[in-house]
């Protein structure tokens, strides 16, 4: 499993406690260097808008938590989900949950999700579902959260 934008690596490093084999990824060398006190969990300092982590395993899932879509750098987004397709294996899938504009916390940028899908789909992945929380709550489009399932069909 892939944990995208871990930062401090609290979503990695739980995965691993629960059984998962986890990379988490993050561009941030001070979040990384918290993340790595979790020895049983591995880590990596890499931009995700240009990630090529060839000598790695091929992932089933890769999630973006956390907000890291909107924390985005400026026009990445695109990138950033193409090469997250490129690091799924075949039937993969890609978990994104951010939060809606009126619910961005400070410095985020707005996220539609009809674009997201629409980079998604330029990505080679296919809408699965959306959801307005983790727990699979119904998707409301005046919300404040998007929890978005893509899947890689032929990777």
């Amino acid at each position: 499993m892939l944990d995208a934008g871990c930062g401090y690596g609290r979503v990695a490093s739980e995965l691993t406690r629960l059984g998962h084999d986890v990379l988490g990824v993050d561009a941030d060398p001070d979040l990384l260097a918290l993340a790595r006190e979790d020895a049983d969990t591995r880590f990596v300092l890499a931009d995700l808008s240009t990630l090529d982590l060839r000598t790695e395993q091929e992932f089933h899932v890769a999630v973006l938590a956390g907000n890291v879509v909107p924390y985005l750098a400026d026009g990445t987004l695109a990138q950033v989900l193409e090469r997250l397709g490129a690091h799924l294996a075949p039937g993969g899938y890609l978990v994104a949950g951010f939060a809606l504009p009126g619910a961005l916390p400070p410095g985020a940028a707005p996220v539609d999700p009809g674009d997201y899908d629409r980079w998604a789909r330029a990505a080679g992945l296919s809408f699965i579902a959306r959801y307005s929380s983790w727990d699979r709550a119904p998707f409301a489009p005046d919300g404040d959260y998007a929890l978005t399932v893509h899947r890689l069909v032929n990777g």
